[in-house]
This record gives C-alpha cells, sequence and structure tokens, in this order.
C-alpha cells in the first residue's frame, strides 16, 4: 500500500544509489567476509534481493528503465547503439575510437547530452524527477544521464569536447532542483576533473556532490549514479573486483556519514542500493569477439556511422550492444536472408524476431527448436504476468507446474523480450564466452543478453517495500509509493503492446526458419 502523504515515514529523505553493473555474486562473497560494513548495515536494517533487469541488458535501456519505470519500448531508449527509424541512422551513447574514426563523434555527443533526454526519451515515459518535482518534492540528480526533469540549466562543455563535437561552449540540460553533472553541472567552488578525470563522471566525484546535497538539506530524494564498477568489470572480469567494491562501499558509508553515523543514516533517511544489470565472464579463445559489420558472409550492413538503409545498397542495419544486437531490415526477402545466415554463426545463442498482433517468436540455433508468445493466455509466470504460448517452452528453459511457468537460466525472459525494442525486427544474443561488437573490445567482462549472469542484480533496500520477485522497472513505483504517490502509467498491465508497422507498410510476419 502506498504511503500517506501525512505519514512520517514519508516525509524522511530517501537515496536511490545505482552502482552500475552491480554483480550480486561477488557482492554475496564480500558480504560473506564481512569487508562491506556500509552495505551491511543497510541490509541489517532492510533487506537483499535479487532483480531483474531489462533487455537488451545495457547500461542505457537499463538507467531510462530505472528513471521511468518503463521497458524499452515504452521510455524509447533502445540500446548502446540502436538504428533510428526516423532519421535513418545509428543512435549510440558511447564515445568509442570507433565514433571518431567514423568521425560520428559529434553526434555521439549531441546525441547524450540532447537528445537522450529529449528526441530519444518518450514524453510518456515521466521521470522520476519530473513525477517528484510536479508532486512538490525537492530532487537531486548526481551525475545521473537520464536527468530529465522541470528545470532547464546552461551545462558548460569542456573545450576538448566542444572541438572534437563540434559542441557549443554551453548546452541546455533539463533535471530537477538540483542538478550536479561532473564537470558539466557542477557547484561553485569545485574544480574541473578534466579528460583523465573522465571530467567528473565518476564515483568520487558523485559522492562529494551527495554529501553536500546531504549537509545543506537541498533535497528530499537524491539519485547518485555510480559508474566506475562497470568499466573495471569490463577490463578484468565481474568476479575479480573485489577492491572496486570495497571503494564502492566506503563511498557509500561516506554518504551515509554525512546524517553522523550509519545509524543516523537509516534512522534519519530511506536507502536503495541497486545495480541496472551485471556482467558475465567472456573471452578465453580466439574470436570470441565478433566485429558484426565484417562477419556477415552474404549480406552488406550499414557501416557503422553510415546512414540510409530504406533504398539504398545495404541488407540491414546491425547494432551491437555488448552480448546481443539488434538487427533491422528494410524487406521481408533481406529479414529471412539474414534469419538463415545468423542461425549458422556458432556465436548466437538465441534469435528472436517479432510478428504481427503482439506475438514474439525465439529459436534455438543448436537444435532448432522454436517457441511463439505474446501477453495473455493461460500461462501464468511467478510476477503474475499472463501468456500465450506455442511450441517448445524449453527454449527459453521455462518449467512448467500446473498453469504456472518458472524461470530457469533466463530469468523472467518472455517479460523482458515483450519490452523489447521496437525499432529491430531481429534480435540476436550472444552464447556465454562471446560478445558482439564494432571491433572495439572492452575486456574480459561484458552483458546485454538474457541470461541470468548478465540480467541479475542486486538490490538492497531499508525502508522501502519491494515485490519478492523485484524488477529493476519497480523501482519508480517502489519511490513514488515511499512519497505516497501513485504508481506510474507505463508500469506493466499485462495487455499486449501495439503492433508494430514497418515505415513501408508492411507489418512484421512469423518467419520461414530454416
Amino acid at each position: 500500500m502506498p504511503t500517506s502523504p501525512d505519514d512520517p515515514d514519508a516525509s524522511r529523505p530517501l537515496h536511490l544509489i545505482i552502482v552500475d553493473g552491480l554483480n550480486p555474486r561477488l557482492l554475496d562473497q564480500e558480504l560473506g567476509a564481512r569487508r562491506l560494513p556500509a552495505l551491511a548495515h543497510l541490509i541489517s536494517r532492510g533487506v537483499l534481493l535479487e532483480a531483474t533487469s531489462v533487455f537488451p541488458t545495457v547500461t542505457p535501456t537499463c538507467l531510462a528503465s530505472l528513471a521511468t519505470g518503463c521497458t524499452p519500448d515504452q521510455h524509447g531508449i533502445h540500446g548502446i547503439v540502436w538504428w533510428n527509424l526516423q532519421e535513418e541512422r545509428y543512435v549510440s551513447y558511447w564515445p568509442s575510437p570507433q565514433t571518431l574514426l567514423a568521425g560520428t563523434f559529434g553526434q555521439v555527443m549531441r546525441d547524450i547530452l540532447q537528445n537522450l533526454n529529449t528526441s530519444h526519451l518518450a514524453r510518456s515515459a515521466t521521470t522520476v524527477f519530473e513525477r517528484l518535482e510536479a508532486a512538490g518534492v525537492d530532487s537531486a540528480c548526481v551525475n545521473f544521464p537520464i536527468s530529465r526533469g522541470p528545470y532547464q540549466r546552461r551545462a558548460h562543455i569542456p573545450l576538448l569536447m566542444a572541438l572534437l563535437g563540434s559542441l557549443p561552449a554551453r548546452v541546455a540540460m533539463s533535471g530537477p532542483r538540483r542538478h550536479y553533472a561532473g564537470d558539466l553541472l557542477r557547484p561553485s567552488l569545485s574544480l574541473p576533473r578534466g579528460v583523465l578525470g573522465r571530467y567528473g563522471i565518476s564515483d568520487a566525484r558523485a559522492t562529494r556532490f551527495t554529501r553536500r546535497v546531504v549537509k545543506r538539506h537541498e533535497a528530499r530524494f537524491v539519485l547518485t549514479y555510480l559508474p566506475d564498477n562497470d568499466l573495471y568489470s569490463h577490463r578484468w572480469g565481474p568476479m575479480n573486483v573485489g577492491r572496486e567494491l570495497h571503494t564502492i562501499d566506503r563511498r557509500i558509508g561516506q554518504m551515509m556519514a554525512s546524517y553522523g553515523s550509519f545509524d543516523d543514516a537509516t534512522n534519519q533517511a530511506r536507502w536503495i542500493v541497486i545495480g541496472d544489470h551485471a556482467q558475465s565472464d567472456v573471452g578465453g579463445f580466439d574470436g570470441y569477439s565478433v566485429n558484426v559489420y565484417r562477419a556477415f558472409r552474404d549480406l552488406l550492413p550499414v557501416p557503422f556511422g553510415r546512414k540510409g538503409l530504406r533504398g539504398g545498397p545495404y541488407d540491414l542495419a546491425i547494432s551491437p550492444n555488448d552480448r546481443s544486437a539488434l538487427i533491422t531490415t528494410p524487406n521481408a526477402l533481406a529479414r529471412q536472408r539474414a534469419i538463415a545466415e545468423l542461425l549458422q554463426w556458432p556465436s548466437v545463442d538465441r534469435l528472436i524476431g517479432r510478428e504481427s498482433e503482439g506475438w514474439f517468436w525465439v529459436q534455438d540455433p543448436a537444435t532448432l527448436g522454436s517457441l511463439r508468445f505474446r501477453h495473455g493466455g493461460p500461462w501464468q509466470d511467478v510476477r503474475g504476468g499472463r501468456w500465450e504460448i506455442e511450441g517448445d517452452p524449453g527454449v527459453l528453459d521455462l518449467r512448467q507446474e500446473g498453469s504456472t511457468l518458472h524461470d530457469g537460466v533466463f530469468p523472467d525472459a518472455l517479460f523482458r523480450i515483450a519490452g523489447s525494442p521496437p525499432s529491430s525486427d531481429l534480435i540476436a544474443t550472444a552464447r556465454p564466452g562471446w560478445e558482439f561488437s564494432t571491433g572495439f573490445t572492452m575486456g574480459h567482462g561484458n552483458h546485454g543478453s538474457l541470461r541470468a549472469e548478465d540480467s541479475i542484480t542486486a538490490l538492497i533496500s531499508a525502508g522501502v517495500t519491494f515485490p519478492a520477485h523485484p524488477r529493476i522497472t519497480d523501482v519508480l513505483p517502489a519511490i513514488l509509493e515511499a512519497f505516497g504517490l501513485e504508481r506510474p502509467d507505463c508500469s506493466d498491465d499485462g495487455r499486449p503492446r501495439a503492433s508494430r508497422v514497418r515505415p513501408d507498410g508492411e507489418p512484421l510476419q512469423h518467419p520461414t526458419v530454416p
């Protein structure tokens, strides 16, 4: 039940701390070794749960889902890289070396700093900052990229970034009443960190800004984003970053100590610590990182950074998202050819497609087993969703007990696939150890697939109520209820999603699977 606005508990500040790539296996290991005193204190005053991410399981889609309570098909942020059907181009939120080589670094920076919170994030997907500020709850955003709110501020663009990206010296950034973003939006007397300090988008700077908010009583809701863990997990592997987790615990302890002590922090405020996804190990064998722009034998993808799929010489647009790849095709023939070739790739774990009337299909290339499903019907999952299913449930490792479906190695797969980006006709996920790339690999860890290692993250809550089997999309409803407000409109209601019709008017149909 929602908290009454008159309840004294609803007046306590609420902290949402998002730790990018938080791995529950490593967390359990370090908690067991008693090396995480701050997080252990929060758990002792609350609960430790496992939360399921959205799909594709990559940072931009996950952060947008945490901020809006919506799935990617609803909030419009489709991946790290995705094909924009209206503009006929790749959207990328990662300024990788390939963006410099492709001459798209400026567009990438405009997508991150301007389009992400405006033209890309659906207006119907109201953010936590918009909802709380409209209800009179003063809010703060600390280094979190999905920041849309009722206030506009002029961000100072660092010189090197402005030169490489052909950006103006200042751009407008939307956010809540208190908005801090590294070097771009920083309080007075706070020195810029520069390119070597990742322009202040770091755990250290986020911790400092958060402590300032607490000590000055600037906000009742504070969202703090800690990105460093994901970067180290990519580099060294998800189970080899124990020291980084210790540092994160120390930084969260510093935020809590801003209230006086750990006990004061949990008495005076409410806390949620959650990851957006986890990671699995990749590599250890030749060819594990598949450059998707060079992997097709008989099909020509739109090169990374180029434009134009309809009416051009290309057979498909493919957007690598670490351990998944989003594919858009111009017509049914190209789609059939893409399916036939992708099923031959040794890297592909599952191939997923859309049909008309809300149907989805999934195929296992190893067995050629297939499954079709859509919202509604006699089967119920453990989270209460109802489904109509045809084919082999084992394709998604679903176990049937009576009329109930239980998850296996692909947690909450039906809901997550049904909420996947509508800009793609097909989605390929990677087998364990493999990744899809533009030719640039991050290291020994990655994420993005349907598998549990990528998809299950940790959720620590002290003072906020969550369901028994939470999704990351449950965070916004829990926050709103903690402040005595109504749940968001885009939470799952079990209704079939609207069928997508291609720009050329051709509805998506079930493919002829080889």
